[in-house]
């Protein structure tokens, strides 16, 4: 906890404190004290003043204080703790060494996932490990088959809301020493921690592993949108950054929502970045809405200071309310230093009813658009994606056992009792 010092000048100062207490008192009973002057004419109220004012100033900043520790975006220390233990109990603990933000990301990134079915477990332990764990429920028919099915195994009535779990270790570790982005098998774009292999999906169906070299995104403050600023636009179009990511391909991470008011030439908004001399890739994640009235829409990559080196990458109009990634690659060399524009330009027929939405715009160095890097406050750097064998990154443990501990307890049903064997 802190107060503000005696010379500070801000709201809740002492400074501030005597200042209010002097502008109330009766200018008759006490005299001002001029601007130009050197001593005070009230030294003595004034050091009355100044002890009720230290006294106000820290019940000022004492008041401040709690009011931080009652969010989880503004606790600290212990009661960071104690709210994690109102909400999980003992299922979600702080790690040794671990800080507040790191803390309070966990904390925050299992409030709202679903919980207490198959599903969620099983896609928590896939977001945990890189692959599906294998489920077996005793008392549940479809695991332990029938008579007459091909395989039968052994079931039990005497174990309800009991289940089996069996990780397997192997190949399940990358070498990545950041988080980086990937497209789950339903489409939506999920956040996989440090050391976790991740699987590129096609239409729903895991291709293998996804793997990457080591990148940068070089649009600086890329989740908050910092850097985003409207382009002059011939036709009326209007653009608002949603901070609730209604609809977001990054659930929580806040989106451009672009309105389409009428018809003509269209531009913007624009965002750019410092690149070096090589090629440089842009991309940028879009849905359209059913009645975009869009007669063309492309994603435009800039060289600032030579507007005629520019290339274009055309969005798919007759994708209709789903998300697509529209990637374009500007050729180098070029100047170091050079600055990149991104934008998206187009034409309309006429105004549309709904908004379409943009998210996840990225700049990096190479001709490949890379998996999306989320960055705040600094240039995202994801690390590369190299698999490794059984035994994983962390040393003699084949699994995390503390997180995949933690992994269970925050999905799994209450009651249920889980029983895991983990194979390397």
């Amino acid at each position: 906890m802190s107060t503000q010092g005696d010379d500070a000048a801000g709201i809740g100062s002492t400074a501030d404190m005597v200042r209010r207490v002097r502008t109330v008192l009766p200018a008759a009973w006490f005299p001002m004290t001029s601007p130009d002057a050197t001593s005070s004419a009230t030294p003595v109220m004034d050091g009355l003043l100044a002890g009720w004012g230290r006294a106000w100033s820290y019940c000022h900043g004492l008041m401040e204080y709690v009011l931080q520790q009652t969010r989880i975006a503004t606790a600290t220390a212990g009661l960071l703790d104690m709210i994690c233990v109102d909400f999980f109990g003992l299922l979600l603990r702080r790690r040794a060494g671990e800080t507040d933000d790191a803390f309070r990301s966990r904390i925050q990134a299992s409030l709202l996932i679903p919980r207490a079915t198959r599903s969620a477990l099983s896609n928590a332990l896939f977001t945990f490990l890189g692959r599906a764990p294998m489920i077996f429920e005793p008392g549940r028919a479809a695991d332990t088959g029938g008579y007459g099915s091909p395989t039968i195994t052994i079931a039990s009535n005497r174990m309800p809301f009991q289940y089996l779990l069996t990780v397997v270790s192997g190949a399940g570790w990358s070498t990545r020493a950041s988080q980086a982005s990937f497209i789950d098998a339903s489409g939506t774009m999920q956040i996989a921690q440090r050391q976790v292999l991740r699987q590129l999906y096609s239409a729903g169906i895991s291709q293998g592993p996804l793997l990457e070299a080591r990148g940068f995104n070089l649009i600086k403050d890329s989740t908050g949108w910092s850097n985003c600023l409207p382009a002059v636009s011939e036709a009326a179009m209007r653009w608002v950054v949603d901070d609730r990511g209604r609809g977001a391909l990054l659930s929580g991470q806040p989106q451009l929502s672009i309105a389409v008011l009428g018809a003509g030439v269209l531009s913007g908004p624009s965002m750019s970045a410092s690149a070096d001399a090589g090629p440089v890739t842009g991309s940028a994640w879009v849905m359209l809405p059913p009645d975009h009235g869009l007669t063309t829409l492309v994603l435009r990559i800039t060289d600032v200071a030579d507007p005629a080196n520019a290339v274009t990458q055309m969005v798919d109009l007759a994708m209709i309310g789903q998300w697509q990634r529209i990637a374009a690659t500007l050729a180098g060399p070029g100047e170091a230093g050079r600055r990149i524009a991104i934008m998206l330009a187009g034409t309309a027929s006429g105004a549309t009813n709904q908004a379409m939405l943009t998210q996840c715009w990225q700049i990096e160095a190479g001709l490949v658009a890379s998996s999306y890097i989320p960055s705040s406050f600094q240039v995202g750097i994801r690390e590369a994606d190299d698999p490794v064998a059984a035994g994983g990154p962390e040393g003699s443990l084949p699994v995390d056992t503390l997180g995949l501990y933690e992994a269970i307890g925050r999905v799994a049903p209450a009651g249920s009792i889980a029983w895991t064997a983990i194979i390397g």
